[in-house]
């Protein structure tokens, strides 16, 4: 639990009461790489904190080809829910693509704490807004970017996460059309990056 402390830390501090709560109410787990939380058509009451690992938000679409709407890295989070706030589930499956150590906390639990204690509501809302400014950012990478362009993009703004996902991961959560559009992109990015050293 200490690793979750210094993390919920850094934006505002807990006392011993917070802290008790967190411990009795939550839990941590372990996963492994390639299982899933849950599936597309599956709903799980919890909000979980990523300690460490890498976790996929995702779908197949209609041609049964793999989207990737989202990834949670080491410090960020996740709900089996539409959000924390919701009983109804997400269509989407939630994967582990790394080994994952995770805590876990109903949403029930959690919206209690979060009306008890302004330092985690406080410390919750910081969270929420990292991972909006994140789907924002994905967003305009995504829409508003030529496909060569987004590779580098995510480098900007995630280079920890490039190094750790597959080609068709990255193809996926880009919204790359085949892996020559990905080497394509690679190409620029690798351009970009000479042109910047």
């Amino acid at each position: 639990m200490e690793r979750i402390y210094v993390q919920f830390e850094r934006y505002s501090s807990l006392n011993e009461e917070i802290k008790q709560d967190l411990t009795t109410l939550g839990k941590i787990k372990r996963y492994n790489k390639g299982s899933y939380y849950k599936h597309e058509d599956e709903a799980i009451s919890k909000w979980c904190f990523i300690i460490q690992g890498l976790v996929s938000e995702e779908h197949f679409n209609a041609g049964d080809r793999l989207v990737v709407e989202r990834i949670c890295d080491t410090n960020e989070y996740f709900v089996g829910t539409k959000h924390t706030f919701s009983s109804t589930g997400e269509p989407l499956a939630i994967k582990f693509l790394k080994p994952t150590l995770l805590y876990e906390i109903r949403n029930s639990h959690l919206q209690e704490l979060l009306d008890q204690h302004d330092e985690l509501k406080a410390i919750y809302h910081r969270l929420v807004q990292r991972k909006l400014n994140q789907s924002n950012r994905h967003i305009h990478r995504t829409n508003g970017l030529l496909a060569e362009e987004r590779l580098y993009d995510l480098h900007l703004d995630r280079p920890n996460l490039i190094k750790q996902l597959t080609v068709e991961q990255k193809s996926a959560f880009l919204k790359l059309a085949n892996n020559e559009a990905y080497y394509k992109a690679k190409k620029y990015m690798d351009k970009k990056l000479k042109n910047i050293s």
